[in-house]
Protein backbone atom coordinates (compact mmCIF):
# COMPACT_ATOMS: atom_id res chain seq x y z
CA UNK A 1 0.00 0.00 0.00
CA UNK A 2 2.83 2.35 1.21
CA UNK A 3 4.44 2.11 -2.70
CA UNK A 4 1.03 3.02 -3.71
CA UNK A 5 0.78 5.95 -2.02
CA UNK A 6 4.09 7.01 -3.63
CA UNK A 7 2.88 6.36 -7.23
CA UNK A 8 -0.47 8.35 -6.24
CA UNK A 9 1.65 11.24 -5.31
CA UNK A 10 3.90 11.48 -7.98
CA UNK A 11 1.39 11.25 -10.53
CA UNK A 12 -0.58 14.33 -8.96
CA UNK A 13 2.65 15.83 -8.92
CA UNK A 14 3.19 15.16 -12.50
CA UNK A 15 0.15 16.42 -12.91
CA UNK A 16 0.85 19.83 -11.19
CA UNK A 17 3.66 19.99 -13.94
CA UNK A 18 0.98 19.75 -16.97
CA UNK A 19 -0.90 22.59 -15.10
CA UNK A 20 1.26 24.94 -14.08
CA UNK A 21 4.07 24.50 -17.11
CA UNK A 22 2.29 23.61 -19.94
CA UNK A 23 4.58 25.20 -22.59
CA UNK A 24 7.81 23.79 -20.83
CA UNK A 25 6.20 19.75 -20.78
CA UNK A 26 4.94 20.56 -24.44
CA UNK A 27 8.63 21.39 -25.20
CA UNK A 28 10.30 18.43 -23.08
CA UNK A 29 7.70 16.03 -25.42
CA UNK A 30 8.64 17.79 -28.08
CA UNK A 31 12.03 17.67 -28.28
CA UNK A 32 11.87 13.44 -27.41
CA UNK A 33 9.17 12.89 -30.21
CA UNK A 34 11.99 15.13 -32.96
CA UNK A 35 14.76 13.38 -31.19
CA UNK A 36 13.46 9.86 -31.57
CA UNK A 37 12.51 10.93 -35.37
CA UNK A 38 16.28 11.57 -36.16
CA UNK A 39 17.29 8.18 -34.34
CA UNK A 40 14.51 6.64 -36.58
CA UNK A 41 16.02 8.44 -39.48
CA UNK A 42 18.88 10.40 -39.97
CA UNK A 43 17.97 12.29 -42.73
CA UNK A 44 14.54 12.81 -41.94
CA UNK A 45 13.19 16.38 -42.15
CA UNK A 46 10.37 17.91 -40.29
CA UNK A 47 9.35 21.43 -41.41
CA UNK A 48 12.06 21.63 -43.90
CA UNK A 49 14.74 20.78 -41.42
CA UNK A 50 16.71 18.41 -39.13
CA UNK A 51 14.22 16.93 -36.22
CA UNK A 52 18.33 17.01 -34.61
CA UNK A 53 17.93 21.12 -34.43
CA UNK A 54 14.72 20.92 -33.50
CA UNK A 55 15.54 18.71 -30.68
CA UNK A 56 17.96 21.45 -29.21
CA UNK A 57 15.49 24.14 -30.20
CA UNK A 58 13.13 22.72 -27.87
CA UNK A 59 16.01 21.93 -25.03
CA UNK A 60 16.58 25.59 -25.14
CA UNK A 61 12.80 26.29 -25.50
CA UNK A 62 12.02 24.19 -22.23
CA UNK A 63 14.47 26.18 -20.14
CA UNK A 64 13.67 29.39 -20.98
CA UNK A 65 9.71 28.81 -20.73
CA UNK A 66 10.30 27.22 -17.53
CA UNK A 67 12.41 30.35 -16.36
CA UNK A 68 9.52 32.63 -17.83
CA UNK A 69 6.40 30.86 -15.68
CA UNK A 70 8.82 31.25 -12.58
CA UNK A 71 8.94 34.85 -13.23
CA UNK A 72 6.01 35.82 -13.93
CA UNK A 73 4.32 33.92 -10.82
CA UNK A 74 6.51 36.01 -8.58
CA UNK A 75 4.80 39.13 -10.57
CA UNK A 76 1.41 38.44 -10.83
CA UNK A 77 0.25 41.33 -7.74
CA UNK A 78 2.14 44.26 -9.85
CA UNK A 79 0.05 46.92 -11.52
CA UNK A 80 1.78 46.21 -15.24
CA UNK A 81 1.43 42.57 -14.87
CA UNK A 82 -0.01 41.82 -18.06
CA UNK A 83 3.03 44.36 -19.93
CA UNK A 84 5.48 41.95 -17.92
CA UNK A 85 3.49 38.97 -19.47
CA UNK A 86 3.69 40.14 -22.98
CA UNK A 87 7.33 41.23 -22.68
CA UNK A 88 8.25 37.91 -21.11
CA UNK A 89 6.93 35.98 -24.20
CA UNK A 90 7.35 37.75 -26.81
CA UNK A 91 11.13 37.64 -24.75
CA UNK A 92 10.91 33.98 -25.25
CA UNK A 93 10.04 33.85 -28.59
CA UNK A 94 12.70 36.15 -29.94
CA UNK A 95 14.96 34.14 -28.13
CA UNK A 96 14.51 31.19 -29.79
CA UNK A 97 14.06 32.30 -33.35
CA UNK A 98 17.29 34.30 -33.33
CA UNK A 99 18.48 30.96 -31.42
CA UNK A 100 17.13 29.05 -34.52
CA UNK A 101 19.07 30.87 -36.74
CA UNK A 102 22.09 30.26 -35.19
CA UNK A 103 22.21 26.79 -35.01
CA UNK A 104 20.72 26.63 -38.58
CA UNK A 105 23.89 28.49 -39.54
CA UNK A 106 25.75 26.11 -37.95
CA UNK A 107 24.02 22.99 -39.83
CA UNK A 108 24.52 24.78 -43.27
CA UNK A 109 28.52 24.74 -42.10
CA UNK A 110 28.36 20.79 -41.54
CA UNK A 111 28.75 20.89 -37.64
CA UNK A 112 27.15 18.62 -35.68
CA UNK A 113 24.42 21.17 -33.35
CA UNK A 114 23.61 18.93 -30.67
CA UNK A 115 26.93 18.98 -29.45
CA UNK A 116 28.65 22.07 -30.71
CA UNK A 117 30.08 24.22 -28.78
CA UNK A 118 27.32 27.21 -29.16
CA UNK A 119 24.45 25.06 -28.71
CA UNK A 120 26.32 23.73 -25.59
CA UNK A 121 26.42 27.78 -24.56
CA UNK A 122 22.93 28.09 -25.16
CA UNK A 123 21.77 25.16 -23.07
CA UNK A 124 24.14 26.79 -20.58
CA UNK A 125 22.98 30.20 -20.85
CA UNK A 126 19.18 28.93 -20.80
CA UNK A 127 19.30 26.95 -18.17
CA UNK A 128 20.88 29.59 -15.89
CA UNK A 129 17.59 31.66 -16.29
CA UNK A 130 15.89 28.89 -14.60
CA UNK A 131 18.34 29.57 -11.56
CA UNK A 132 17.42 33.34 -11.65
CA UNK A 133 13.66 33.30 -12.81
CA UNK A 134 11.73 32.62 -9.31
CA UNK A 135 14.07 34.87 -7.07
CA UNK A 136 14.59 37.74 -9.88
CA UNK A 137 12.27 39.82 -7.60
CA UNK A 138 13.31 38.83 -3.92
CA UNK A 139 17.03 37.88 -3.61
CA UNK A 140 16.23 36.27 0.10
CA UNK A 141 18.17 33.16 0.98
CA UNK A 142 18.97 33.16 -2.78
CA UNK A 143 22.23 30.43 -2.57
CA UNK A 144 20.02 27.79 -0.71
CA UNK A 145 16.97 28.55 -3.62
CA UNK A 146 20.30 27.54 -5.85
CA UNK A 147 21.33 24.78 -4.18
CA UNK A 148 17.98 22.98 -3.49
CA UNK A 149 17.41 23.62 -7.06
CA UNK A 150 20.43 21.56 -7.65
CA UNK A 151 19.51 18.18 -5.69
CA UNK A 152 16.14 18.48 -7.14
CA UNK A 153 17.56 18.16 -10.42
CA UNK A 154 19.93 15.29 -9.16
CA UNK A 155 16.81 13.73 -7.61
CA UNK A 156 14.70 13.86 -11.14
CA UNK A 157 17.97 12.12 -12.77
CA UNK A 158 18.06 9.83 -10.04
CA UNK A 159 14.06 9.06 -11.10
CA UNK A 160 15.02 8.89 -14.34
CA UNK A 161 18.13 6.69 -14.51
CA UNK A 162 16.25 4.29 -12.44
CA UNK A 163 12.83 4.05 -14.58
CA UNK A 164 15.93 4.00 -17.54
CA UNK A 165 17.31 0.77 -15.43
CA UNK A 166 14.11 -0.78 -14.66
CA UNK A 167 13.08 -0.53 -18.67
CA UNK A 168 15.98 -1.81 -19.74
CA UNK A 169 15.74 -5.01 -17.40
CA UNK A 170 12.12 -5.68 -19.13
CA UNK A 171 13.45 -4.67 -22.47
CA UNK A 172 16.56 -7.32 -22.45
CA UNK A 173 14.59 -10.19 -20.86
CA UNK A 174 11.90 -9.34 -23.86
CA UNK A 175 14.79 -9.60 -26.02
CA UNK A 176 16.64 -12.66 -25.20
CA UNK A 177 13.07 -14.66 -23.81
CA UNK A 178 10.81 -13.84 -26.91
CA UNK A 179 12.88 -11.57 -29.55
CA UNK A 180 10.10 -9.13 -29.51
CA UNK A 181 12.35 -6.57 -29.39
CA UNK A 182 15.25 -5.29 -30.55
CA UNK A 183 17.45 -3.89 -27.54
CA UNK A 184 20.57 -2.54 -29.16
CA UNK A 185 18.01 -0.55 -31.60
CA UNK A 186 15.12 0.25 -28.71
CA UNK A 187 17.25 1.43 -25.93
CA UNK A 188 18.41 5.07 -27.64
CA UNK A 189 14.46 5.71 -28.06
CA UNK A 190 14.37 4.45 -23.74
CA UNK A 191 17.27 6.79 -23.05
CA UNK A 192 15.68 9.56 -24.72
CA UNK A 193 11.93 9.59 -23.13
CA UNK A 194 13.44 8.64 -19.83
CA UNK A 195 15.53 11.26 -20.00
CA UNK A 196 13.58 14.22 -21.52
CA UNK A 197 9.55 14.48 -21.05
CA UNK A 198 10.14 11.81 -17.87
CA UNK A 199 12.66 13.58 -15.89
CA UNK A 200 11.55 16.84 -16.98
CA UNK A 201 7.94 16.44 -15.65
CA UNK A 202 9.65 15.01 -11.95
CA UNK A 203 11.92 18.50 -12.04
CA UNK A 204 8.96 20.67 -12.91
CA UNK A 205 6.84 18.65 -10.24
CA UNK A 206 9.03 19.09 -7.56
CA UNK A 207 9.53 23.23 -7.88
CA UNK A 208 6.30 23.98 -6.02
CA UNK A 209 7.55 22.96 -3.33
CA UNK A 210 10.86 25.19 -3.56
CA UNK A 211 9.01 27.87 -4.44
CA UNK A 212 6.89 27.69 -0.77
CA UNK A 213 9.75 26.78 1.02
CA UNK A 214 8.77 23.32 1.95
CA UNK A 215 11.87 21.86 0.75
CA UNK A 216 12.51 18.53 2.62
CA UNK A 217 16.32 18.88 2.36
CA UNK A 218 17.13 20.50 6.05
CA UNK A 219 19.63 17.78 6.74
CA UNK A 220 21.62 17.44 3.05
CA UNK A 221 21.80 20.99 3.07
CA UNK A 222 23.48 20.98 6.19
CA UNK A 223 25.73 18.38 5.13
CA UNK A 224 26.69 20.09 2.31
CA UNK A 225 27.08 23.05 3.83
CA UNK A 226 29.69 21.21 5.92
CA UNK A 227 31.18 20.36 3.04
CA UNK A 228 31.61 23.81 1.38
CA UNK A 229 32.63 25.48 4.81
CA UNK A 230 34.84 22.84 6.29
CA UNK A 231 36.39 20.92 2.95
CA UNK A 232 36.32 22.74 -0.40
CA UNK A 233 36.78 26.32 1.25
CA UNK A 234 39.78 24.66 3.29
CA UNK A 235 41.57 22.89 0.49
CA UNK A 236 41.01 25.87 -2.12
CA UNK A 237 42.93 27.29 -0.16
CA UNK A 238 46.08 25.35 0.49
CA UNK A 239 45.50 24.74 -3.77
CA UNK A 240 45.82 28.79 -3.89
CA UNK A 241 49.26 28.65 -1.98
CA UNK A 242 50.51 26.09 -4.06
CA UNK A 243 49.83 28.26 -7.28
CA UNK A 244 51.80 31.13 -5.71
CA UNK A 245 54.70 28.93 -5.10
CA UNK A 246 54.66 28.50 -8.44
CA UNK A 247 54.35 31.68 -9.27
CA UNK A 248 57.56 32.78 -7.07
CA UNK A 249 59.08 29.66 -9.33
CA UNK A 250 58.90 31.08 -12.34
CA UNK A 251 59.54 34.42 -11.41
CA UNK A 252 62.70 33.90 -9.50
CA UNK A 253 63.97 31.18 -12.22
CA UNK A 254 62.19 33.82 -14.87
CA UNK A 255 60.67 30.98 -16.75
CA UNK A 256 58.03 30.92 -18.96
CA UNK A 257 54.52 29.68 -16.97
CA UNK A 258 53.48 26.50 -19.00
CA UNK A 259 49.89 26.65 -21.03
CA UNK A 260 48.74 24.10 -18.70
CA UNK A 261 48.87 26.58 -16.10
CA UNK A 262 45.62 28.25 -17.73
CA UNK A 263 43.45 25.41 -16.53
CA UNK A 264 44.67 24.91 -13.59
CA UNK A 265 43.81 28.21 -12.54
CA UNK A 266 40.51 29.27 -14.46
CA UNK A 267 38.21 26.21 -13.77
CA UNK A 268 39.57 25.90 -9.77
CA UNK A 269 38.94 29.81 -9.51
CA UNK A 270 35.52 29.23 -10.97
CA UNK A 271 34.94 26.68 -8.20
CA UNK A 272 36.08 29.26 -5.40
CA UNK A 273 33.64 31.36 -7.10
CA UNK A 274 30.79 28.85 -6.32
CA UNK A 275 32.08 28.16 -2.98
CA UNK A 276 31.78 31.94 -1.96
CA UNK A 277 29.02 31.93 -3.45
CA UNK A 278 27.76 29.33 -0.96
CA UNK A 279 29.45 30.51 2.16
CA UNK A 280 29.07 34.35 1.70
CA UNK A 281 26.08 34.42 4.51
CA UNK A 282 28.70 32.36 7.16
CA UNK A 283 29.84 35.66 9.50
CA UNK A 284 30.91 33.35 12.16
CA UNK A 285 34.72 33.26 12.92
CA UNK A 286 35.40 29.89 11.05
CA UNK A 287 38.06 28.72 8.34
CA UNK A 288 35.23 29.65 5.61
CA UNK A 289 34.64 33.54 6.72
CA UNK A 290 38.20 33.81 6.57
CA UNK A 291 38.48 31.78 3.40
CA UNK A 292 35.57 34.68 2.22
CA UNK A 293 38.19 37.42 3.11
CA UNK A 294 41.42 36.53 1.47
CA UNK A 295 40.24 34.73 -1.41
CA UNK A 296 39.12 37.11 -3.83
CA UNK A 297 41.77 39.10 -3.38
CA UNK A 298 44.25 36.63 -3.50
CA UNK A 299 42.62 35.42 -6.82
CA UNK A 300 42.87 38.55 -8.86
CA UNK A 301 46.91 38.24 -9.26
CA UNK A 302 46.53 34.73 -10.09
CA UNK A 303 44.37 35.50 -13.19
CA UNK A 304 46.83 37.84 -14.11
CA UNK A 305 49.37 35.02 -14.69
CA UNK A 306 46.62 32.44 -16.18
CA UNK A 307 46.10 35.60 -18.70
CA UNK A 308 49.63 36.16 -19.56
CA UNK A 309 50.10 31.97 -19.92
CA UNK A 310 47.12 31.97 -22.33
CA UNK A 311 48.71 35.14 -24.07
CA UNK A 312 51.98 33.68 -24.90
CA UNK A 313 49.44 30.49 -26.28
CA UNK A 314 47.81 32.99 -28.42
CA UNK A 315 50.17 35.41 -29.72
CA UNK A 316 51.18 31.84 -31.02
CA UNK A 317 48.34 30.06 -32.81
CA UNK A 318 45.78 33.04 -32.85
CA UNK A 319 42.41 32.73 -31.17
CA UNK A 320 39.72 29.76 -31.38
CA UNK A 321 36.30 29.13 -30.06
CA UNK A 322 38.23 27.56 -26.94
CA UNK A 323 40.68 30.56 -26.39
CA UNK A 324 37.94 33.11 -26.48
CA UNK A 325 35.92 31.25 -24.18
CA UNK A 326 39.18 30.92 -21.79
CA UNK A 327 39.14 34.94 -22.23
CA UNK A 328 35.34 35.28 -21.79
CA UNK A 329 34.99 33.23 -18.36
CA UNK A 330 37.97 34.06 -16.88
CA UNK A 331 37.04 38.29 -17.23
CA UNK A 332 33.63 36.72 -15.41
CA UNK A 333 35.76 34.73 -12.67
CA UNK A 334 37.72 38.30 -12.25
CA UNK A 335 34.47 40.23 -11.82
CA UNK A 336 33.03 37.62 -9.50
CA UNK A 337 36.07 38.19 -7.10
CA UNK A 338 35.96 42.18 -7.40
CA UNK A 339 32.39 41.72 -6.63
CA UNK A 340 32.83 39.94 -3.51
CA UNK A 341 35.47 42.32 -2.30
CA UNK A 342 33.33 45.47 -2.71
CA UNK A 343 29.94 44.26 -2.01
CA UNK A 344 28.32 45.02 1.43
CA UNK A 345 25.54 43.00 1.05
CA UNK A 346 24.79 39.54 -0.68
CA UNK A 347 22.97 40.65 -3.91
CA UNK A 348 24.45 38.07 -5.57
CA UNK A 349 21.97 37.39 -8.40
CA UNK A 350 24.05 39.47 -10.61
CA UNK A 351 26.39 36.40 -10.66
CA UNK A 352 24.70 33.54 -12.83
CA UNK A 353 23.03 36.77 -14.68
CA UNK A 354 26.06 38.32 -15.71
CA UNK A 355 27.37 34.70 -16.53
CA UNK A 356 24.42 34.22 -18.98
CA UNK A 357 25.40 37.00 -20.48
CA UNK A 358 28.61 35.95 -21.16
CA UNK A 359 27.61 33.14 -22.87
CA UNK A 360 25.10 35.06 -24.59
CA UNK A 361 27.27 37.88 -26.74
CA UNK A 362 30.35 34.62 -27.40
CA UNK A 363 26.95 33.09 -29.33
CA UNK A 364 25.36 36.35 -30.55
CA UNK A 365 28.58 39.15 -30.59
CA UNK A 366 28.27 39.42 -34.30
CA UNK A 367 31.86 40.33 -34.86
CA UNK A 368 32.56 40.04 -31.34
CA UNK A 369 31.13 36.61 -30.91
CA UNK A 370 33.65 33.31 -30.45
CA UNK A 371 32.93 32.26 -33.99
CA UNK A 372 33.89 35.35 -35.56
CA UNK A 373 36.87 36.09 -33.13
CA UNK A 374 38.19 33.02 -34.17
CA UNK A 375 37.58 33.08 -37.68
CA UNK A 376 38.86 36.44 -38.39
CA UNK A 377 42.19 35.57 -35.87
CA UNK A 378 42.62 31.96 -37.94
CA UNK A 379 42.53 33.18 -41.32
CA UNK A 380 44.91 36.02 -40.61
CA UNK A 381 47.44 33.65 -39.40
CA UNK A 382 46.83 31.54 -42.65
CA UNK A 383 47.06 34.79 -44.91
CA UNK A 384 50.58 36.01 -42.88
CA UNK A 385 52.05 32.81 -44.35
CA UNK A 386 50.70 32.80 -47.69
CA UNK A 387 51.91 36.86 -47.77
CA UNK A 388 55.50 36.00 -46.61
CA UNK A 389 56.21 33.28 -49.31
CA UNK A 390 54.52 35.38 -51.94
CA UNK A 391 51.66 33.10 -52.28
CA UNK A 392 48.69 35.50 -51.78
CA UNK A 393 47.89 37.78 -54.68
CA UNK A 394 44.36 39.37 -55.73
CA UNK A 395 42.53 36.87 -53.52
CA UNK A 396 43.50 34.31 -55.09
CA UNK A 397 46.32 31.94 -53.81
CA UNK A 398 49.69 31.10 -56.00
CA UNK A 399 50.64 27.27 -55.08
CA UNK A 400 54.61 27.23 -53.96
CA UNK A 401 57.29 24.58 -53.15
CA UNK A 402 59.58 26.82 -51.07
CA UNK A 403 57.23 26.46 -47.45
CA UNK A 404 58.84 24.75 -44.77
CA UNK A 405 57.88 21.62 -43.10
CA UNK A 406 56.57 24.14 -40.23
CA UNK A 407 54.78 26.26 -42.59
CA UNK A 408 53.19 22.98 -44.55
CA UNK A 409 51.95 22.27 -40.79
CA UNK A 410 50.35 25.47 -40.02
CA UNK A 411 48.68 25.77 -43.47
CA UNK A 412 47.21 22.35 -43.10
CA UNK A 413 45.56 22.79 -38.88
CA UNK A 414 44.57 26.45 -39.60
CA UNK A 415 42.73 24.95 -43.21
CA UNK A 416 41.38 22.06 -41.66
CA UNK A 417 40.14 24.14 -38.06
CA UNK A 418 38.37 26.74 -40.44
CA UNK A 419 36.88 24.50 -42.81
CA UNK A 420 36.20 22.08 -39.74
CA UNK A 421 34.44 25.22 -37.93
CA UNK A 422 33.05 27.86 -39.87
CA UNK A 423 31.71 29.00 -42.64
CA UNK A 424 34.17 29.49 -45.54
CA UNK A 425 32.22 29.57 -48.43
CA UNK A 426 33.06 33.32 -49.11
CA UNK A 427 37.05 33.20 -49.20
CA UNK A 428 37.90 31.09 -52.52
CA UNK A 429 41.19 29.45 -51.27
CA UNK A 430 39.06 27.77 -48.07
CA UNK A 431 35.95 26.89 -50.03
CA UNK A 432 36.96 24.03 -51.68
CA UNK A 433 39.92 23.23 -49.48
CA UNK A 434 38.48 19.93 -48.12
CA UNK A 435 40.54 17.38 -49.15
CA UNK A 436 43.91 16.13 -48.77
CA UNK A 437 43.33 16.54 -52.79
CA UNK A 438 42.44 19.91 -52.61
CA UNK A 439 45.25 21.36 -50.38
CA UNK A 440 47.66 19.96 -52.87
CA UNK A 441 46.35 21.54 -55.65
CA UNK A 442 45.22 25.23 -53.75
CA UNK A 443 48.79 25.36 -51.73
CA UNK A 444 50.66 22.93 -53.40
CA UNK A 445 52.05 20.34 -51.02
CA UNK A 446 50.35 17.42 -49.79
CA UNK A 447 49.58 17.37 -46.25
CA UNK A 448 50.76 15.07 -43.68
CA UNK A 449 47.57 12.87 -42.50
CA UNK A 450 49.45 12.17 -38.66
CA UNK A 451 48.47 15.29 -37.85
CA UNK A 452 50.30 17.24 -35.53
CA UNK A 453 53.46 15.91 -33.63
CA UNK A 454 52.95 13.06 -31.57
CA UNK A 455 55.25 9.86 -32.18
CA UNK A 456 58.58 11.63 -30.47
CA UNK A 457 60.07 7.99 -31.01
CA UNK A 458 63.33 8.13 -32.75
CA UNK A 459 66.01 5.87 -34.35
CA UNK A 460 69.54 6.92 -35.70
CA UNK A 461 70.28 5.74 -39.18
CA UNK A 462 73.32 4.01 -38.42
CA UNK A 463 74.49 3.30 -42.10
CA UNK A 464 75.68 7.12 -42.08
CA UNK A 465 77.82 7.03 -39.38
CA UNK A 466 78.78 9.22 -36.95
CA UNK A 467 82.13 11.42 -36.56
CA UNK A 468 84.34 10.30 -33.59
CA UNK A 469 87.26 11.74 -34.03
CA UNK A 470 89.35 13.41 -31.68
CA UNK A 471 88.08 10.86 -28.97
CA UNK A 472 89.89 8.46 -26.47
CA UNK A 473 86.83 6.26 -25.75
CA UNK A 474 83.17 5.40 -26.50
CA UNK A 475 80.73 4.26 -24.43
CA UNK A 476 76.85 2.60 -25.23
CA UNK A 477 74.41 3.94 -22.58
CA UNK A 478 70.97 2.12 -22.62
CA UNK A 479 68.24 3.38 -19.93
CA UNK A 480 64.34 2.11 -20.66
CA UNK A 481 62.31 1.93 -17.07
CA UNK A 482 63.68 3.18 -14.03
CA UNK A 483 66.16 0.59 -13.24
CA UNK A 484 69.91 1.05 -13.21
CA UNK A 485 70.50 2.16 -17.40
CA UNK A 486 73.31 -0.14 -18.86
CA UNK A 487 76.66 1.11 -19.67
CA UNK A 488 79.55 -0.33 -20.85
CA UNK A 489 82.38 -1.16 -18.01
CA UNK A 490 84.25 1.84 -16.95
CA UNK A 491 81.34 4.70 -16.82
CA UNK A 492 78.88 4.97 -14.24
CA UNK A 493 75.13 5.74 -14.99
CA UNK A 494 72.23 6.61 -13.12
CA UNK A 495 68.47 7.11 -13.79
CA UNK A 496 67.33 9.88 -11.59
CA UNK A 497 63.55 10.77 -12.82
CA UNK A 498 63.19 12.07 -16.25
CA UNK A 499 67.27 12.33 -16.10
CA UNK A 500 69.90 9.85 -17.25
CA UNK A 501 73.34 10.85 -15.48
CA UNK A 502 76.52 9.95 -16.98
CA UNK A 503 79.48 9.94 -14.32
CA UNK A 504 82.85 10.56 -15.98
CA UNK A 505 84.50 10.14 -12.48
CA UNK A 506 83.47 10.87 -9.10
CA UNK A 507 83.43 14.68 -9.22
CA UNK A 508 82.43 15.23 -13.05
CA UNK A 509 78.84 14.47 -14.31
CA UNK A 510 76.76 14.89 -16.86
CA UNK A 511 72.51 15.20 -16.96
CA UNK A 512 70.44 14.23 -20.26
CA UNK A 513 66.97 15.46 -19.70
CA UNK A 514 64.78 12.94 -21.23
CA UNK A 515 62.37 15.66 -21.49
CA UNK A 516 64.75 18.00 -23.28
CA UNK A 517 65.49 15.52 -25.88
CA UNK A 518 61.76 14.89 -26.44
CA UNK A 519 60.99 18.55 -26.98
CA UNK A 520 63.94 18.89 -29.38
CA UNK A 521 62.72 16.02 -31.42
CA UNK A 522 59.61 17.64 -31.40
CA UNK A 523 60.88 20.67 -33.24
CA UNK A 524 63.28 18.65 -35.29
CA UNK A 525 59.78 17.06 -36.16
CA UNK A 526 57.68 20.27 -37.15
CA UNK A 527 60.78 21.89 -38.99
CA UNK A 528 62.59 19.52 -41.00
CA UNK A 529 62.19 16.53 -43.23
CA UNK A 530 64.44 14.25 -41.78
CA UNK A 531 66.58 14.31 -38.91
CA UNK A 532 70.30 13.77 -38.69
CA UNK A 533 72.75 12.50 -36.26
CA UNK A 534 74.29 15.87 -35.53
CA UNK A 535 70.88 17.10 -34.95
CA UNK A 536 70.48 15.36 -31.41
CA UNK A 537 73.98 15.94 -30.15
CA UNK A 538 75.10 17.35 -27.09
CA UNK A 539 78.70 19.07 -26.49
CA UNK A 540 80.41 20.53 -23.98
CA UNK A 541 83.15 20.10 -21.65
CA UNK A 542 83.17 18.69 -17.94
CA UNK A 543 86.05 19.12 -14.93
CA UNK A 544 89.06 17.75 -17.24
CA UNK A 545 86.59 16.17 -20.05
CA UNK A 546 85.73 16.91 -22.78
CA UNK A 547 82.11 15.29 -24.06
CA UNK A 548 80.07 14.33 -27.50
CA UNK A 549 76.97 12.50 -26.47
CA UNK A 550 74.58 10.95 -29.67
CA UNK A 551 70.73 10.02 -29.32
CA UNK A 552 70.80 6.78 -31.33
CA UNK A 553 67.31 5.66 -30.49
CA UNK A 554 64.48 7.26 -28.41
CA UNK A 555 60.93 5.58 -26.70
CA UNK A 556 58.55 8.01 -25.45
CA UNK A 557 54.80 7.04 -24.68
CA UNK A 558 53.80 10.24 -24.67
CA UNK A 559 54.08 13.84 -26.56
CA UNK A 560 52.99 16.29 -23.33
CA UNK A 561 53.36 16.40 -19.80
CA UNK A 562 55.99 14.43 -17.54
CA UNK A 563 58.15 12.15 -19.01
CA UNK A 564 56.82 8.31 -18.20
CA UNK A 565 58.94 5.99 -16.39
CA UNK A 566 58.84 3.27 -18.97
CA UNK A 567 60.46 6.04 -21.00
CA UNK A 568 63.66 4.86 -22.76
CA UNK A 569 66.75 6.55 -24.84
CA UNK A 570 70.34 4.56 -25.97
CA UNK A 571 73.50 6.87 -26.32
CA UNK A 572 76.61 6.82 -27.83
CA UNK A 573 78.92 8.88 -25.45
CA UNK A 574 82.61 10.14 -26.44
CA UNK A 575 85.22 11.16 -24.29
CA UNK A 576 88.37 12.65 -24.13
CA UNK A 577 90.54 14.26 -21.51
CA UNK A 578 91.78 17.73 -22.06
CA UNK A 579 95.07 18.61 -23.33
CA UNK A 580 97.67 19.34 -20.47
CA UNK A 581 95.16 17.69 -17.97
Amino acid sequence: MRLLQLITQELKQGKEAFRRFPLSMAFAFLAAIFQCLWLHKGDATAFKTSPYLLAALCVIGFFLTTAAYLYLETARDRENFHSLLLGTWMGVLLFLVISTFRMASMRKEGVDIYFAMPTLILFAASGLMVFCGGKIRDERRFPTYVLIIIMEIAVSYLYAFVLFAAMCLLLVGADVLFGVVDFSTTVTYLVTICFMPFMAAIFLSRLSVVEEGRSHYGAGIHVINNLFNNILAPVLGLYVLLLYLYMAKIIILQELPTTSVVNLILWPMALAVFVLFMVDHNRDRTGAYYFRKVMPPAALPLLGLMYYAWFLRVHQYGFTENRYMIFALGLWVAFAMVHFIVQKRELHMILPMTLAAVLLVSVFGGPISADSVAFRSQKQRLDAILAANHMLKGGEVVPSGNLSVKEKREIQEIVQYLTRNHDVSHVAYLRDANSSEAIERIYGFTPDEGGPVMNLNYAMDMAKGMDISGYDKIYFVSSYGEGDPAAAEGLKTERIRGSVVIHLSDTDSINVDLKDVREKIRILRETKDEIEPEDLTLEGEKGPYVYKIYVTDTVFFSAQGEVDPDAGISLCVLVKEKEGM
